[in-house]
């Protein structure tokens, strides 16, 4: 079973929203050789790419992907964020940090919600959201 959810109303700005998507079209723009720059190492499904294949009986995805851990920071693959192209990386990282105050907000609500204290759901991802 697989199940979605789409979070309306939550506050990330459409204009931040707006130029990440711009920001990650020019990048899928720039020439195969500029983007292999951030492959997916042995071993490793961060990166861009195509997904990995697990099991001979997996359909293939042959669209190019960019994945990435973005918390906790010391997850972060070094060959990754720090050297996007500078206009990628800033909206990532204003991106990133909207998130993060979001998920902030949400942990404080299932707490509430669960009578737990306000901090004790965050707690639980102090090692990462």
């Amino acid at each position: 079973m697989c199940v979605h959810a789409q979070l309306v109303n939550h506050g990330v700005s459409s204009s931040l929203l707006q130029k990440l998507k711009s920001d990650l079209g020019e990048f899928y723009k720039f020439p195969s050789e500029e983007r292999m720059k951030y492959k997916m190492r042995p071993g490793v499904v961060e990166g861009y790419g195509h997904s990995p294949i697990w099991s001979e009986d997996q359909k293939l995805d042959w669209g190019d992907r960019f994945y990435m851990t973005t918390n906790p920071i010391h997850s972060r693959k070094p060959h990754l964020l720090p050297e996007l192209p500078p206009a990628l990386r800033d909206s990532l990282e204003c991106y990133i940090a909207e998130l993060q105050k979001l998920a902030k907000m949400l942990l404080g609500f299932m707490a509430k919600a669960l009578n737990l204290e306000k901090g004790e759901m965050e707690e639980l991802f102090d090692d990462g959201m």
